[in-house]
């Protein structure tokens, strides 16, 4: 796992650190060419595109240009899906494209990995990374490579967010957390504090200091007023459930929450030897595991048993016939 570049990324404070953050990454990690992106969506108009890269200059005009994102069979994956692609010539003469592989290879663009992580309200971030030469296609490198990737994605786009799209709070909008925003919640519906702190799981002094803090917030002199503040600050609002859903935004995020358990695998978990780590890879029974970047089949050997937590695996009742009996009209 390379040291460095995670947490430097986070402290960019412009869009030249946070460009230089990105590229000594990409230069660290074996690649040549990088491309991070911020795209927001509007409801109504084009989405924006906000990009940081090291784009030849001879090819810079043609890279940005979106009719071509349009057609990127790379870029289309990372539109669809979270999912890592690794991609080669074979990627664009897949949908007939190789021509478009040929313009872009003379300038470095041969092979690749792109991601994209997508977020509440409407935001992505893609991070690609370039180079002439392909990439390593064994299981355990590749592996290490892509979760690199991820990882550094994961505290990039924070930093990519804050510099290259602010966002433009309504400074006479209450900064309410969202756990204020559930206290003040119940608080409506005629509970305690000790009732809010059975409810969240917290305790009833706690409770109380989340209603404390949002009345003071909201300079308000009882929770009462500070419930009925809360609705009138927020147009179109009409009920704090409503209102607790416009920060859900501040609770972790899915690339959060998976890179925080990607931090802890490797730099607790495997240095102890006891753990076995098979990312991005389909258990397929018998101890046997496929890898869903390259393909390569591992065995382990089962000592006591084996607990599986994929989600591929859900089972959808709609889709089988049920083990119980069905009446009429049902």
């Amino acid at each position: 796992m390379l040291q460095g570049g995670f947490t430097e990324v986070l402290g960019s404070q412009s869009r030249d650190e946070f460009r230089d953050e990105v590229v000594g990454f990409t230069k660290r990690l074996g690649f040549e060419t990088v491309s991070a992106t911020v795209v927001i969506d509007h409801l109504l108009g084009e989405a924006e595109f906000i990009t940081v890269d090291n784009t030849p200059q001879a090819y810079r005009d043609a890279f940005q240009n979106r009719e071509n994102w349009r057609l990127d069979p790379v870029m289309q994956h990372c539109k669809r899906q979270s999912m890592p692609i690794i991609w080669s010539q074979k990627t664009y003469v897949a949908q007939g494209l190789g021509d478009k592989w040929e313009e872009q290879a003379r300038y470095g663009y041969r092979n690749g990995i792109a991601l994209a992580l997508h977020m509440p309200e409407g935001r992505h971030f893609f991070l690609g990374v370039d180079r002439d030469q392909p990439v390593p296609m064994h299981s355990g490198e590749l592996t290490r490579v892509v979760a690199d990737l991820q990882l550094f994605a994961v505290h990039a786009q924070d930093a990519a967010l804050r510099i290259l799209a602010p966002g433009g709070s309504d400074p006479g909008n209450p900064s309410l957390t969202p756990r204020e925003l559930e206290t003040l919640r119940w608080t409506m519906e005629g509970r305690t504090a000790r009732e809010v702190g059975e409810v969240l799981g917290i305790t009833e002094r706690t409770a109380a200091l989340h209603v404390n803090n949002a009345t003071h917030k909201l300079g308000c002199v009882n929770k009462h007023q500070a419930v009925l503040k809360a609705l009138r600050a927020f147009s179109g609002v009409t009920s704090l459930h409503d209102l607790s859903l416009l920060y859900l935004y501040e609770l972790a995020s899915g690339p959060e929450v998976s890179g925080y358990f990607e931090r802890v695998m490797r730099q607790r978990m495997l240095p102890s030897g006891r753990v076995s780590y098979y990312p991005m890879s389909d258990y397929r029974g018998d101890g046997k595991f496929v890898s869903l970047l390259s393909g390569e089949e591992t065995t382990v050997k089962v000592a006591k048993k084996v607990v599986d937590g994929t989600f591929f695996n859900t089972t959808v009742p709609s889709t089988h016939t049920p083990k119980f009996k069905v009446g009429d009209g049902v």
